[in-house]
């Protein structure tokens, strides 16, 4: 089997602006876009110094490295495929030095999500468009163990053709769409 060819996408800004991140070039594998991410993240800033996120389908790291670039405290990072994880780890360790900062696991994103012990403040739910079932599993995961309640901040990035995703104790506060994709930034209803 041919190895797959690598492209790379760029940190848009803080700490760790214009360093380059190896994307793998694979079906269902895509980075949000470096304009979406822009806005997504300027919508976070004010949320973002000082929490602890999950980027539960990492992919190559594009959006827990952006923020933790951006002043995130901790960002726990996951992907199942095997060799985008290599490149995950690759791009993590290369760029940020701080190994308190991070912490990477390869699993199955509803495994974890339903094993996970730990409190997040910010969650990235940006799961392969070609799967909608795993985006389906994580919001229930997310709406029914007790754990999530720590969650104040949940970001979906879904394919235009799935519909609105419910989520108990959340209210839809910015979206942005494009002719693929829809990315929302929900935020826990106080």
């Amino acid at each position: 089997m041919a190895k797959q060819q690598k492209h790379t996408v760029r940190i848009i800004a803080g700490d760790y602006r214009s360093r380059l991140l190896e994307v793998v070039d694979r079906d269902g594998l895509r980075p949000t876009g470096n304009r979406m991410r822009e806005t997504l993240f300027n919508w976070l800033q004010p949320f973002l110094y000082g929490a602890c996120c999950l980027d539960l389908f990492a992919g190559s790291g594009a959006l827990g490295l952006e923020a933790l670039s951006r002043g995130a405290k901790a960002v726990a990072f996951n992907e199942r495929d095997r060799e985008a994880f290599q490149v995950l780890r690759k791009n993590v360790e290369n760029i940020c030095k701080e190994k308190d900062r991070f912490q990477l696991m390869n699993s199955d994103a509803i495994h974890y999500l339903s094993t996970n012990t730990e409190e997040f403040t910010l969650m990235f739910l940006d799961p392969p468009f070609g799967m909608p079932e795993l985006l389906t599993q994580s919001v229930e995961l997310i709406n029914t163990m007790p754990i999530y309640q720590s969650v104040k901040y949940l970001v979906i990035e879904r394919s235009i053709q799935i519909p609105t995703i419910q989520l108990d104790g959340f209210v839809l506060h910015r979206e942005m769409k494009t002719k693929e994709s829809n990315l929302s930034l929900f935020v826990r209803a106080s």
